[in-house]
């Protein structure tokens, strides 16, 4: 029986993992968890995994978090020996690598969150304050990814096969890219462009990729709709909206968005919120009926 992979798309750890499955055409049992929706803080998953994070393994009793224990557990059980060499330097390399990693090439992740945040209208100034660094903590991560990659190096451990640290990396880092963000990696660190290259050639790297490149479209997508509406401010999701015919209403009333879903052309789009009147607000989300036009006027109060 194959084991239980609790995981979703949008989830990098998660990805590497499934990945890994999918070039071994290993038929694990997928079990979709969408933490965004709470999946992950409900008894029966923090039964399995008390930290309520993904991805989690489970095999018959026994039950195992963290992505990189994980890969390495289930190259080792089904003999993907390719993906996680018994080779005693190679092995040392893939410890080394996964002990940097946390504290380095996720750090991708912060960033292409903060920029989601800033696509939706979210920002705030620990954001803004955090991108700025953007550029410095992308040079501190590709300066290493360069280093391992000399020598003529194909991949991070291994010189002509990837292995289960391109994996992790890669689905950290290849965010910056869909976010836009790696606009001189060609100039400046040309053995991690070539190896960006190399990885978009791994079976299975479209089907993987897919649900995080849409995600980040869709946020480009919002962000694009309040640009036509008001090209100086940034809206989205938690922005309080007045209509001009409503102005005869006593303060504070307002719409709440809680949900944007903008239309093919970026022109126009499907809103939902919460309305507050004379200071109660209804607990019920509910579809702002007026079409989102150029007549709305948008204002933070």
């Amino acid at each position: 029986m194959a084991e239980e992979l609790y995981a979703s798309p949008i989830s990098q750890p998660s990805r590497a993992v499934h990945w890994l499955c999918k070039v071994n055409n290993y038929p694990i049992d997928y079990k979709y968890t969408d933490s965004g929706k709470g999946a992950t803080r409900t008894e029966e998953f923090l039964q399995l995994n008390p930290m309520g994070k993904i991805p989690v393994l489970k095999d018959g009793d026994f039950v195992l978090s963290e992505s990189h224990a994980i890969m390495i557990y289930l190259a080792d059980k089904h003999g993907w020996e390719k993906w996680c060499p018994k080779d005693l330097k190679i092995r040392a390399r893939i410890t080394e690598y996964m002990n940097w990693h946390h504290h380095n090439a996720r750090r991708s992740s912060e960033i292409f969150i903060n920029q989601f945040f800033v696509n939706i209208g979210r920002s705030k100034p620990s954001i803004e304050a955090s991108l700025k660094r953007k550029d410095q903590t992308i040079g501190d991560i590709f300066r290493i990814l360069e280093f391992w990659l000399r020598h003529g190096n194909l991949y991070l451990v291994s010189a002509t096969e990837p292995t289960v640290v391109d994996l992790s990396c890669y689905n950290e880092v290849v965010q910056l890219e869909v976010m836009g963000l790696l606009t001189d990696v060609e100039d400046k660190f040309p053995k991690v462009a070539a190896w960006l290259k190399r990885m978009k050639d791994l079976p299975y790297h479209d089907e993987m990729l897919a649900p995080m490149i849409n995600m980040a479209a869709s946020t480009k997508a919002i962000g694009n709709v309040f640009q036509v509406l008001c090209p100086t401010r940034n809206y989205g999701v938690g922005t309080r909206v007045t209509r001009k015919i409503w102005s005869k209403f006593p303060e504070p009333t307002y719409w709440e968005i809680t949900r944007i879903h903008p239309s093919p052309d970026l022109k126009h789009g499907k809103v939902f919120g919460r309305f507050t009147f004379r200071g109660k607000t209804d607990p019920v989300e509910k579809r702002i009926n007026v079409p989102l036009k150029k007549d709305w006027v948008f204002a933070e109060l």
